[in-house]
């Protein structure tokens, strides 16, 4: 096994690590407490870009291969896309993002909150389409577990 350690890496604790999706394996996301979400290129190990919330990040994932989204102790909900260098505001909690997951099955993001609330957000645009009451705090991170269909016999 083969180890690389990448340039400008985060100066405070890791609180996410994802590889770009569907096999492209090429971009590496991180997001820290020191309020950066950094992406590198790990084909070439290299750093490539970085955009900052104003608090630091708790969770982070790909849309696609040049596209994020992003929350965190800021209450923001960010999308970052790589290749224009655009930041957009997708929404807001009333207490810090815990957890981000993007679903490409249905193209809507889904935030976890210390607000004890999950947010369903468009992908294309800001707006939150709905949400869910919890009994307490988002603590962990949230992941969608895709069902297979059934088929009759």
């Amino acid at each position: 096994m083969t180890e690389h350690h990448l340039l400008n890496s985060p100066t405070d604790g890791i609180t996410a690590v994802h590889f770009s999706p569907n096999n492209q394996s090429q971009f590496l996301i991180a997001s820290s407490w020191d309020c950066g979400v950094r992406l590198y290129d790990v084909n070439q190990h290299t750093f490539r870009q970085m955009y900052k919330h104003a608090g630091p990040v708790l969770d982070c994932c790909f849309a696609d291969s040049s596209r994020t989204f992003s929350g965190g102790l800021d209450r923001i909900l960010k999308t970052y896309d790589f290749n224009a260098q655009k930041e957009t505001i997708m929404g807001y909690h009333d207490n810090a993002i815990r957890s981000v997951h993007y679903s490409p099955e249905f193209n809507f993001v889904i935030t976890g909150s210390w607000d004890s609330t999950v947010k369903f957000w468009d992908s294309r645009a800001p707006n939150c389409l709905g949400s869910c009451s919890l009994p307490d705090k988002a603590e962990f991170k949230l992941e969608l577990c895709p069902t297979k269909s059934q088929s009759k016999l």
